[in-house]
């Protein structure tokens, strides 16, 4: 039986004379097999040998018949009602073998969401209205300015002021045991604050100064371990710089790119850019929208093995990007599963909904695409990304590369379908 919640039971009776049959299937194969003290091997009789070990048999007959009856059937059941990949076969009954009765056994596992389309088009969605305006333009050109600033190292004695790029060591103490230590540590003063607090303490200091700072840190403060406790410091400036920022003009626009002869030139790619990422953003507001509408009107049930499995990539991935070893991410998500379940369930259940959505439309739409259709996706998506087109073929080279692509593609075409049947409105106006 499959229930409403992903999950199934089946219910397994062998009859009993097929119990005894393959017993002694497997007593004559043991016999063959085995020696014991004064039976040379496939001597031993059956007799002796099954008053010996009849408890070894019977459990090797229930582990043999059972893996055998649960492999036939799943073979010859639709794939909706057989076990996904990620879920655990769970014994739920399994009793001792009696010869004299049928042997029945419940095993349970998750199976695959059933998803039923019941609305995919004609949604109301709202869209947020956002235009660039020449505000948007000179917050752009501020961080080109600050791409392009130089640093310069101050004069031997002038002091350490707020915006300076500072080098330092420092240690840090409870009491007298020294907890911590970091040596280079660069970052601009006043702007990107350390983690420790002690920018307002510097400032004044200069180049081979070492000063020793005491400070107690307030219950409320970021760093857990550090709240409410007083800690010493002892500070070293190594470097002082000062960041110069080129103005903005013509001459900034020409060290941007060679293809902008004017600040004008700049602004109007800056503008454009700006247009096209807008355009993008609202293009991916709309599908989320869409998503979201789909979902309510289409619901599943995931079993929570795929959650879990979902969730155990998203680890994988994080502790990869942060360089932690993944040889014990299983013992990890297997101590922290509850914990794991509360923070990420629910983003992984959306993403499984999502999965799951799209290749039910794509299915039920019979949708494809074409050389051609792949090959315009593959330009627009080179122009969004701002990359060359024959960079992101290249890329298709690998399969998996490919397949993924060929995937978007597809939701792509997806979206734009159901979207032709939809009403879009003005939502919210954003500004920045």
């Amino acid at each position: 039986t499959v229930g409403d919640v992903a999950d199934a039971t089946l219910s397994v009776t062998i009859k009993k004379e097929t119990i005894k049959d393959e017993y002694q299937k497997l007593l004559s194969k043991y016999v063959k097999e085995v020696a014991l003290p004064g039976f040379r091997r496939g001597k031993v009789p059956a007799k002796l040998f099954e008053a010996k070990y009849s408890d070894v048999l019977k459990k090797d007959l229930v582990s043999e018949l059972v893996e055998n009856c649960v492999q036939e059937i799943f073979e010859k059941s639709p794939k909706e009602e057989t076990p996904i990949s990620c879920s655990p076969v769970v014994f739920k009954e399994m009793p001792a073998i009696n010869f004299d009765e049928d042997f029945t056994f419940v095993i349970s596992y998750d199976v695959s969401p059933v998803l039923e389309i019941k609305k995919d088009e004609g949604f109301v969605i709202k869209t947020p209205v956002v235009n660039v305006t020449d505000e948007h333009v000179q917050i752009e050109l501020k961080k080109i300015q600050e791409r392009n600033a130089i640093y310069k190292a101050k004069n031997e004695g002038e002091a350490l002021e707020d915006g300076n790029v500072v080098t330092v060591d420092f240690k840090v103490f409870d009491g007298e045991k020294e907890e911590y230590s970091r040596k280079d540590y660069v970052y601009t003063l006043g702007v990107a604050p350390n983690p420790y607090n002690f920018d307002s303490d510097i400032i004044g200091m200069k180049k081979g100064e070492t000063k020793e700072i005491e400070k107690t840190y307030p219950e409320d403060y970021s760093l857990e371990h550090f709240r409410g406790k007083t800690k010493k410091i002892s500070v070293t400036i190594k470097d002082i710089k000062v960041k110069i920022l080129p103005e903005i003009d013509d001459e900034l626009a020409q060290d941007v790119s060679s293809e902008f002869k004017t600040l004008d030139d700049l602004k109007k790619s800056v503008k454009d850019k700006l247009n096209k990422d807008v355009e993008l953003a609202i293009r991916r507001e709309k599908e989320s929208s869409l998503l979201e509408k789909l979902r309510e009107e289409n619901p599943i049930v995931a079993p929570q093995s795929l959650i879990m499995a979902e969730i155990r990539e998203e680890v994988f991935r994080f502790f990869e990007r942060s360089g932690i070893s993944t040889g014990n991410i299983d013992q990890y998500i297997e101590e922290n599963k509850d914990a794991l379940l509360k923070d990420m369930g629910s983003d992984a259940t959306r993403r499984i909904h999502d999965t799951f959505l799209l290749q039910k439309l794509k299915d039920k739409r019979g949708l494809s695409v074409t050389d051609e259709e792949f090959e315009k996706f593959l330009e627009k998506t080179a122009n969004d990304m701002n990359m060359p087109l024959e960079n992101l073929k290249n890329m298709c080279n690998d399969q998996n590369t490919k397949d993924s692509l060929m995937n978007m593609a597809q939701n792509d075409k997806i979206f734009d379908t159901i979207f032709e049947t939809c009403t879009f409105e003005n939502g919210e106006e954003i500004s920045s």
